[in-house]
């Protein structure tokens, strides 16, 4: 009878060794970003819409937080989780070379998803588009610079990456900058576009549902303020091996819900809708021309949800009003509405009452 073969498991948690927990969220926290990501590639070919730059830099992002979680995990291979003083000096310098990478790609992965984030809402919804890029996109690159530069000189040269809390020339207080100009670029993101949002022509659920999936940013927020704590607890400790774990944890937790928030309005049904609606806003602040018929012209006014078609006709002999709506599939309509009068006829030359509105529509479809 064969003996059953025993294999050591891929990470232990003992008393004396915490850092499978790092492995787990590791493992855990690739893998969801990895479906979010076929996700939205996915959804994009099969609504045919063209990859763009939003596209490009969330990959980037996201090859950069698989990194971070890789060299997070190999934080644990040289100590993290362990009380420090049963490593050796060489395992604790490899082990703060290794935290300060992961520092650097984590800002250098949040702030891409942010980018991309940007050029989605140019994407969106392109009116607002050039204030987004011309005022937050400057904004936040700034904030991330600034950023990545406190992390590269956390602490006095020639060693930046030696954080020990106590014979750091800054007490690792950077950290907590970077916590609150990352809590501050993530609030703008979440509230950027509401309110262009909520004048768009569409039902108040669709306006809901993507006003929520902007606002789920603060998600991220809350979990940046969570990890302040986390942060300062490791600080305060001399035991940076050891304490160091939950602050680990709560950075990878961190820069995959940045990756993955920046899905969200990608992928959503409503998307192709927010097109059209941002289209039928432009339209209705003038960009569409009218052509007059009899001696009154007067288009009508679409945002007047409570007046009934003929109630907004009713005072005028002969109106029309035609738009034109250029949609996203090379769709062009055009709609003239014309109220009746005695004077007025149908196609069958009789006459069209006055109580009654005559409708004409054409629609021309030409794939370009």
């Amino acid at each position: 009878m064969a003996e059953d073969l025993k294999h050591a498991p891929i990470a232990a948690i003992t008393d004396s060794d915490h850092g499978a927990w790092n492995t787990i969220a590791c493992c855990f926290l690739i893998v969801t970003s990895i479906l979010a990501t076929v996700l939205r590639v996915w959804v994009t070919l099969q609504r045919r819409n063209q990859l763009g730059l939003d596209d490009a830099l969330f990959g980037l992002a996201l090859i950069l937080a698989i990194v971070m979680s890789i060299i997070s995990q190999q934080m644990v291979h040289a100590g993290l989780g362990q009380h420090q003083d049963t490593l050796s000096s060489k395992d604790v310098d490899t082990f703060y070379k290794f935290h300060y990478a992961s520092q650097i790609l984590a800002l250098l992965s949040m702030y891409c998803s942010k980018a991309s984030v940007i050029f989605l809402f140019h994407r969106i919804i392109p009116a607002p588009g050039p204030r987004g890029l011309k005022v937050l996109a400057p904004f936040i690159a700034t904030c991330g610079v600034v950023s990545i530069c406190l992390v590269a000189f956390q602490c006095q040269l020639p060693k930046p990456w030696i954080l020990e809390p106590f014979s750091c020339s800054t007490r690792g207080r950077v950290h907590y900058v970077n916590t609150g100009l990352n809590i501050v670029t993530d609030t703008l993101l979440a509230v950027w576009l509401v309110p262009t949002i909520r004048g768009l022509q569409t039902t108040k659920s669709r306006k809901l549902i993507v006003s929520v999936l902007l606002l789920a940013r603060f998600l991220v927020c809350m979990c940046d303020g969570g990890k302040i704590f986390f942060v300062s607890r490791a600080l305060q400790s001399e035991d940076s091996t050891w304490s160091f774990l939950d602050w680990a944890i709560m950075e990878q937790v961190v820069v995959h819900l940045s990756l993955n928030h920046a899905t969200l309005p990608r992928i959503n049904s409503f998307l192709r809708t927010l097109h059209t609606g941002a289209a039928a806003s432009t339209i209705r602040a003038g960009t569409s021309h009218t052509r007059g018929y009899g001696q009154v012209s007067r288009p009508i006014n679409i945002s007047e949800p409570r007046k009934s078609p003929l109630q907004a006709l009713r005072n005028t002999s002969v109106s029309s009003s035609q738009e034109h709506l250029h949609l996203p599939q090379a769709t062009e309509m055009s709609t003239m509405v014309i109220a009746g009068d005695d004077k007025s006829t149908s196609s069958a030359g009789k006459g069209f009452p006055h109580d009654q509105i005559k409708i004409e529509q054409t629609v021309e479809i030409s794939r370009r």
